[in-house]
């Protein structure tokens, strides 16, 4: 069965673009859209600036085995949560037509992302 998402990645990290990189070849899933990178539009903690992608995926696998991948993903990219700068994070913000996170959905990051992502295609 196919899956269809939209979900968010971001790095504050020194190597931020690379990070991305790393990850969008690591996702295992069809990119249909994506935002193309771009700072976060809100700079007010000390340790942003955040560079992010938003992107449509679709995907074979259920939102838990997705979450779990991505999971995984971080953790071998270098995510500590213990630390304020993240390597890299990544979320499935809607899922199948789902919003999975509420908050971040809100986000003026997110949201940037969204109205980018209407504007390019990958």
């Amino acid at each position: 069965m196919s899956h269809h998402a939209i979900i968010s990645l971001g790095s504050n990290s020194a190597d931020k673009e690379l990070k991305l990189n790393q990850a969008l070849e690591l996702l295992g899933v069809t990119i249909v859209k994506s935002s193309g990178a771009y700072d976060d539009p809100i700079d007010n903690t000390p340790w942003r600036p955040y560079l992010n992608i938003v992107a449509e995926i679709e995907t074979n696998l259920d939102h838990d085995t997705l979450r779990s991948r991505f999971k995984a993903i971080e953790l071998k990219l270098g995510r500590d949560r213990r630390q304020d700068v993240v390597a890299i994070d990544i979320d499935i913000v809607i899922f199948d037509g789902t919003v999975m996170r509420p908050t971040d959905y809100e986000r003026p990051y997110f949201q940037t992302g969204v109205k980018l992502l209407r504007k390019y295609i990958t």
